[in-house]
C-alpha cells in the first residue's frame, strides 16, 4: 500500500480496534482497504474488538474521504484483471479464487479455496459459498489458473462449475462466470460464461454476453441489442442469398435442417453453410461424449426463451366456459401460470466443430440402385396430391402438372435422377399453385389454393427450389446451373416477399421430405426389403427448441442398459380415435401398433425390480405421480408405449 492516506487509515483502524498494525495491513493488501470495513471479522477475535469495530463502522458510514478500491465487475475481461491481481502471489501453482459480488456487482470479498490440483473433492461447495452466505453475496464468480499456460477446460473443471452451479441456484446465489487464466500471457483467459458452457440466463449485471469469437464475448450487449444485430444481418442475409451464387448454398443447408425455422435455417447457411448437425456446447459433451474443439467459433441462432408469469383471469364453468360469479353477483377470479413468449441469441456447434465418440449413422443417401430408385419413386407417387403418369413427351419438356385433370405428367424416357427432379418440381406445383385443392387426393396437407394466382416466374422458382432442397437432402445431385435467373426474379421483390417465397419454400420442402420418409419406409416393410439392402433412412436434422430429436433416441439406442423410453401417439386428428384404447380392442379391429404413428416423449434411467412387471409398474406410478418436471407429455396410459433396455436388448410395452 503506497499511499500515504490508506496506510494511515489501517494504522488508525489498528489502534482504535485493539489489533496489531502489522496484522491490519496484511490483511488490507490481501484483501483490499474495504475489507477491515465489510468483512473484518478474521481480525476481531475478542467481544471488545467487535464493540469497537461496530463503532468504527459507524465513523466509516460518515467519512466520505476515503473510496474503496474493490472493483465492479461488469466483464470477463474487468473479472479476469481482477482475478490476476489476487493471483500474482500463486502463479507457479494452481489456485481456485472465489470472488463475493453484492448486488450491483461491485466485489464484497475474495477467497483461496484450495491451492494445488483441482478437482471435486477439494472445491467443495460448503467451502465456496461459506463465506458467500456470510458476506450476503448476491453471486460469485470462479477462477482458477493453468499455469502451463494452456487454457483449455478439463473434464474436472467442468464437473466442478456445473456442481457449483446447481448448488448456487439452490441458495440463490448465481454463479456469473468461471474463469482461467494463466501466468504466461497477461491477455489471455477463458470465460466459461462467454463461451457459452456455463449457459447462465444472464451476467454480469443485467447484460447478457453473446459470444461474438472463440475467445472473446460481446461486451455490453444486452440480449435486446444482440437479437436486434442478428434480425438486421438476417435481412442482409436474405438479399444476399438471392442477388449472388450462395442460393444453392441455402438450400442445402435448408434441406439439412429442414425443420428449423426459416430465421435460424438462414443464419445457419450464413455463418456456417456446410452444417450438418448442430447442438449446444453442453449437449455435445453430456450427451453425446464429444467435444468442441479448441478455438472453434459458435453459430449464433434465436432459440426461444419464455417468462413464465402470473396472471388474474376469470374463473369459468368447467361445463358451460362461462365466468362464475359469487353470491353477490361479483365475477370470480383465480391465478394461473401464463408464458410470455420470449427469444434470446445462443451459440450452436457444428458436428464437425467436434470430436469424440462416433455417433451412428442415420440417413444414407439414394445411389441410384435401381431397386431403391423403384421405392422412392413409388414414395413420391404417394407423396404426391394428385396422380403421377409418364408419357412421351419432346425432349424440351421434363413434365407438367394439369389444373383441369388434377394429374402429374413425367417424360418417360429420362434418367433416374432427371426422373425423381422433374417429379419432385411438379409435386411442388400440385400442392402450391393448385388451383382446385379439392379435387386433389387427401395426403394430410394437400394444400391450400393461393389467395391470388402467382406470376410464373414465382411459381417456377419455388417449384425449382423445393426440388432442389429436396433432392439435396437425399443426395441427388441436379443441375448447378438452375438458378441462372434467381438474381433478375428477385431484383424487384421488397424484403417481406422474398421472405415469404422462403418461408414457402422452406415448409413444403420439409413436409415434402417427412411424407417421402414416411411411405419410404412403409414401402421397405410391406416389399422386405432390409436396411442392408438400401440403407436405413431416417430425419437426421432437428428444431429450434430441440436442435436433434432423433438424437434422443440415438442416445436411447446407443446409451446404457436399464433405460426406458415412453412412446406417445402423435397429436394426429386421424389418431385420436386410438388413444387410450386396449391393445385387445386393436387387434379386434385388425389393427396393430405402428412405430410412424408415436413421437418419443422421454427417455430415463431406471432401477431394476425383481421382474419385468415390477419394473413396468414402477415407471407406470412415476408418470401418473410424481412425474418429472422436463416430462411434457400426458401421464402414461393406454395407448403409450414403454421400451425397455435390458442387458442389451429391447423389448417393447403397451400400456
Amino acid at each position: 500500500m503506497n499511499n500515504t492516506d490508506e496506510l494511515r487509515y489501517v494504522q488508525a483502524f489498528a489502534r482504535i480496534i485493539g489489533v496489531q498494525e502489522d496484522d491490519a495491513l496484511e490483511y488490507a493488501q490481501r484483501k483490499g482497504i474495504s475489507a477491515l470495513v465489510e468483512n473484518a471479522t478474521q481480525l476481531l477475535s475478542t467481544p471488545a474488538q467487535r464493540e469497537k469495530h461496530q463503532a468504527f463502522l459507524d465513523l466509516y458510514r460518515m467519512s466520505s474521504s476515503i473510496k474503496t478500491k474493490n472493483p465492479v465487475i461488469n466483464s470477463p475481461d474487468a473479472a479476469a484483471a481482477f482475478f490476476r491481481s489476487v493471483m500474482d502471489q500463486v502463479h507457479d501453482k494452481e489456485a481456485f479464487v472465489v470472488a463475493f459480488l453484492n448486488t450491483k456487482n461491485r466485489v464484497i470479498d475474495h477467497e483461496v479455496v484450495s491451492l494445488g490440483t483441482i478437482n471435486s473433492s477439494i472445491v467443495h461447495p460448503r467451502e465456496v459459498f461459506r463465506n458467500a452466505i456470510v458476506n450476503k453475496a448476491n453471486a460469485v464468480i470462479l477462477c482458477h489458473n493453468h499455469p502451463s499456460g494452456d487454457l483449455t477446460p478439463s473434464s474436472e473443471d467442468l464437473t466442478v462449475t456445473r456442481r457449483l452451479k446447481e448448488t448456487g441456484n439452490l441458495l440463490g446465489i448465481q454463479v456469473l462466470d468461471h474463469l482461467i487464466i494463466n501466468g504466461i500471457n497477461q491477455q489471455d483467459h477463458y470465460s466459461f460464461q462467454a463461451h457459452g458452457v456455463l449457459e447462465a440466463p444472464a451476467a454480469y449485471g443485467q447484460k447478457e454476453t453473446v459470444r461474438e469469437s472463440s475467445a472473446q464475448a460481446a461486451p455490453g450487449k444486452n440480449n435486446k441489442d444482440g437479437l436486434k444485430e442478428i434480425t438486421d444481418k438476417l435481412e442482409q442475409g436474405i438479399r444476399d442469398f438471392f442477388s449472388g451464387d450462395k442460393y444453392q448454398d441455402y438450400l442445402r443447408t435448408m434441406s439439412r435442417f429442414h425443420h428449423y425455422s426459416l430465421n435460424n435455417t438462414i443464419l445457419i447457411a450464413m455463418q456456417k453453410p456446410d452444417a450438418t448437425l448442430v447442438a449446444g456446447y453442453n449437449r455435445w459433451q453430456d450427451q453425446f461424449q464429444r467435444n468442441v474443439l479448441k478455438g472453434e467459433k459458435g453459430i449464433r441462432i434465436i432459440a426461444p426463451a419464455p417468462v413464465k408469469t402470473k396472471k388474474e383471469v376469470e374463473k369459468l364453468d368447467p361445463v358451460t366456459q362461462k365466468p362464475l360469479r359469487d353470491v353477490t353477483g361479483k365475477t370470480l377470479t383465480e391465478e394461473v401460470e401464463i408464458k410470455i413468449p420470449r427469444f434470446r441469441v445462443v451459440s450452436v456447434f457444428d458436428v464437425s466443430q467436434t470430436d469424440g465418440k462416433p455417433l451412428p449413422q442415420l440417413a444414407s443417401t439414394l445411389t441410384g440402385d435401381v431397386k431403391q430408385y423403384d421405392v422412392f419413386m413409388e414414395a413420391l407417387k404417394r407423396s404426391s396430391p394428385v396422380p403421377i403418369f409418364f408419357e412421351a413427351m419432346p425432349s424440351s419438356t421434363d413434365g407438367y402438372f394439369s389444373q383441369g385433370r388434377q394429374k402429374i405428367a413425367i417424360r418417360d424416357d429420362m434418367s433416374e435422377i432427371q426422373t425423381v427432379s422433374a417429379a419432385i418440381h411438379e409435386i411442388a406445383h400440385a400442392k402450391l399453385h393448385n388451383l382446385k385443392p379439392d379435387q386433389a387426393k387427401d395426403h394430410g396437407e394437400a394444400g391450400k389454393a393461393p389467395e391470388k394466382p402467382k406470376d410464373r416466374r414465382t411459381e417456377e422458382v419455388e417449384a425449382e427450389s423445393v426440388s432442389f432442397a429436396v433432392c439435396a437432402y437425399y443426395g441427388i445431385a441436379t443441375d448447378e446451373n438452375s438458378f441462372g435467373y434467381i438474381a433478375a426474379w428477385s431484383k424487384d421483390k421488397d424484403l417481406p416477399e422474398l421472405k415469404a417465397s422462403l418461408e414457402t419454400i422452406s415448409k413444403t420442402s420439409a413436409l415434402l421430405i417427412d411424407d417421402i420418409d414416411r411411405h419410404f419406409k412403409e414401402i421397405t416393410r410391406e416389399r422386405e426389403i432390409t436396411a442392408a439392402d438400401i440403407g436405413q433412412l431416417d430425419e437426421r436434422t432437428g428444431t429450434d427448441e430441440n436442435p436433434s430429436p432423433r438424437l434422443q433416441e440415438v442416445e436411447f439406442l446407443t446409451g446404457p442398459d436399464d433405460t426406458y423410453a415412453i412412446y406417445q401417439l402423435k397429436n394426429d386428428e386421424n389418431l385420436r380415435n386410438h388413444q387410450f384404447e386396449s391393445l385387445h380392442h386393436l387387434e379386434k379391429l385388425g389393427l396393430t401398433v405402428d412405430y410412424k404413428n408415436y413421437d418419443l416423449t422421454y427417455t430415463g434411467h431406471f432401477e431394476a425390480a425383481a421382474d419385468t412387471n415390477g419394473t413396468l409398474n414402477g415407471i407406470y406410478e412415476k408418470f401418473n405421480e410424481d412425474y418429472p418436471k422436463d416430462f411434457t407429455g400426458h401421464s402414461l396410459s393406454m395407448s403409450d408405449v414403454i421400451v425397455l433396455k435390458q442387458h442389451g436388448d429391447y423389448t417393447a410395452h403397451y400400456v
